[in-house]
């Protein structure tokens, strides 16, 4: 697991708007989502929602 501590304000602002998850969702040279939901996750959603499915530990 990487721990990013910033120094000062300035690096603090920097880290900020580097790592703001919503601008890194969407492009801004087309305006579109930059990723997507992968077939595994669909999978297991689906799987979640049926009826008498049951999970076990």
């Amino acid at each position: 697991m990487n721990l990013h501590l910033p120094q000062s304000l300035e690096t603090r602002a920097e880290i900020q708007e580097l790592a703001m998850v919503p601008r890194m969702i969407v492009t801004p040279q087309s305006n579109r989502p930059v990723m997507g939901i992968v077939q595994d996750t669909l999978t297991a959603v689906r799987k979640f929602t049926k009826r008498d499915v049951f999970l076990e530990r």
